[in-house]
């Protein structure tokens, strides 16, 4: 077994335009294509990373805005509890006042009831003390002529 120099001349040179050609057409686009993929990646990982702290800024903003409105719905309702403790408060007032009004005015009427009462008993125990005293009188006399015979 000899080896052929022309044969290992010939094979170091088409393995060298093999090795060439496949560097030109095979390795320097696959390279390029992995390079842009790999650039591709990258920036994708960038803008999922700015996206994230997008999102993270907007959930902060999000999450103060929510304590603000709990705070407000706090404040409204503290407002509204007030306002209803005063609405209660003050319809008391005008309830006990219109019930003092209206127990003054009832008492009023009592009081003129009373006198009116009064003003029609007084005739009739006048005229029942005048018969009481002639009754009296007249048994008295009676009694002093029937005590005079005897």
């Amino acid at each position: 077994m000899s080896i052929d120099s022309s044969v290992l001349i010939w094979t170091i040179i088409n393995f060298l335009l093999l090795m060439l050609l496949l560097n030109r057409f095979l390795f320097r686009p696959l390279r390029s294509f992995m390079k842009a993929r790999q650039e591709k990646i990258r920036a994708g990982e960038a803008a999922g990373e700015q996206a994230r702290l997008q999102l993270s800024g907007a959930d902060m903003r999000l999450q103060t805005r929510e304590r603000q409105l709990r705070a407000e719905i706090r404040t409204l309702q503290l407002d509204h509890s007030a306002a209803l403790n005063g609405a209660r408060e003050r319809a008391r007032q005008q309830a006990e006042a219109q019930a003092a009004g209206e127990l003054e005015a009832f008492r009023e009427e009592l009081k003129d009831r009373e006198e009116e009462l009064l003003q029609e008993l007084l005739p009739v125990t006048r005229s029942m003390s005048l018969l009481l005293r002639e009754r009296l009188l007249a048994s008295a006399g009676a009694d002093g002529e029937g005590q005079g015979d005897a």
